[in-house]
């Protein structure tokens, strides 16, 4: 009944609405557009090869990043095609292309038919989706067609909208259709079973701490400042942080910056917008602020301004205190990216949507706070005992390394299941 009411009903509901929104924002309408022409980029992309393409579905830009080791695995281990699709124009718009990545597109309208004739066109050997971006026809219209649907980097926190009476009956049929859930804890594995009735959900972990590793070996190799600038400082890196982030932050920042000359600061918002950046800069020129899209020598300033995407995760190689954003708006962002550099990570108090974030806090790793003030005091005491902050970062360092391999334990699972054979096709 509920697979009804998503298909003729609320889906279709849906698409009139986000039709409707689009007249008023430009980033929707595009993406709307994009999405009429998929099956025919799709045609074009499965002319690349004649070797069926493993299907990965990631809702964004930050889904994406967390599942390019596996990405790398399947193509230089297996020669798998790989076709990579987005739900948000925050992945698709900014990915133009990837090495071992045979083509992007978006996710195309999740009509029953629609989604049949994308799956006949490229012929998928497998779909893996990515987080949490479940589709109804997306997966039931695959396991029909005897296509295997694998989530990985499966969460689900019991607050979740997803565990609600109504979310619940609408999701139900997907979930249960599922080839295999591979969970990024035990906790999540037992939420899964508890409210969508798999008699076996997996714990297997989560690819984002490869990616991370990974990352922060290459971002090792990197001059992204001018050699020097760090040069005895306390630096401070601000990861990804919002309006309601900064609006905690700011004042004692600050307050200490003028207290302490060492510190510097590195500033990144999640959305560099001009109108942010413009804020944030006016906020904080008292102090002294250079922008990243400036920085061409050396400079004296203080606070360095990222106005650019991308480069947040290799910044943190810089950082001796990091706080991570999100946390005083709609849910943290990845703390993983700061916590692979052995440095202590503060954030606020909504992060429960981040199993990790959670579990680091238990540690020792991570801080939580609520107020300005608190804030002030964890940034004092870290600045002034580095004894402390060398303890807690290696908590979060020994953390992220504990939870490594996620990549090796997939591959594992699927091996008798999709004959993944070395330089097969």
């Amino acid at each position: 009944m509920s697979t009804y009411l998503y298909r003729f009903i609320l889906y279709p509901l849906l698409f009139i609405l986000a039709h409707i929104y689009a007249l008023f924002n430009k980033k929707i309408r595009k993406a709307l557009r994009k999405r009429y022409s998929v099956l025919g980029e799709a045609r074009q992309i499965r002319k690349r090869s004649s070797a069926r393409p493993v299907l990965i579905h990631t809702a964004s830009m930050g889904e994406f990043e967390h599942v390019k080791p596996l990405i790398k695995t399947l193509k230089k281990r297996y020669n798998r095609p790989v076709i990579i699709t987005f739900f948000s124009p925050s992945g698709f718009e900014f990915i133009n292309n990837h090495e071992d990545v045979d083509g992007f597109l978006y996710l195309p309208f999740d009509f029953t038919q629609t989604v049949k004739k994308f799956y006949s066109i490229l012929e998928p050997q497998m779909v893996i989706i990515a987080k949490h971006d479940v589709w109804i026809n997306q997966v039931l219209v695959a396991r029909k067609m005897n296509i295997p649907v694998y989530l990985i980097n499966a969460s689900l926190g019991a607050t979740s909208s997803r565990t609600g009476w109504l979310a619940r009956r609408i999701l139900k049929p997907a979930y249960e259709s599922l080839t295999g859930i591979y969970a990024i804890s035990k906790d999540d594995a037992q939420t899964f079973k508890q409210y969508f009735n798999r008699a076996e959900v997996k714990a297997i972990g989560d690819t984002k701490f490869d990616q991370v590793l990974i990352r922060k070996e290459q971002a090792l190799k990197k001059q992204l400042l001018p050699p020097g600038w760090e040069r005895d400082a306390f630096v401070i890196v601000l990861g990804s942080i919002w309006k309601e982030d900064s609006a905690k932050i700011l004042n004692p920042l600050k307050k200490l910056m003028k207290k302490y000359p060492k510190i510097k600061t590195i500033a990144v918002p999640h959305d560099p917008s001009k109108e942010f950046v413009s804020m944030l800069s006016k906020e904080l020129n008292d102090i002294g602020v250079r922008l990243y899209s400036e920085v061409q020598k050396d400079f004296t300033e203080r606070i360095l301004l990222v106005d650019r995407i991308g480069i947040l995760a290799d910044l943190y190689k810089y950082a001796h205190l990091a706080f991570v954003g999100g946390s005083f708006k709609q849910g943290i962002h990845n703390v993983m990216e700061a916590a692979v550099y052995g440095i202590p990570v503060l954030y606020g108090p909504t992060h429960q949507n981040a199993s990790e974030a959670v579990r680091l806090c238990k540690t020792g790793g991570g801080f939580v706070f609520n107020t300005a003030e608190e804030f002030e005091n964890y940034v004092e005491r870290f600045l002034l005992n580095e004894a402390e902050r060398k303890v807690a970062g290696q908590k979060t360092q020994q953390f992220a390394l504990d939870n490594i391999n996620a990549t090796e334990k997939l591959i594992k699972e699927w091996m008798g299941t999709v004959n993944l054979i070395p330089g097969s096709k």
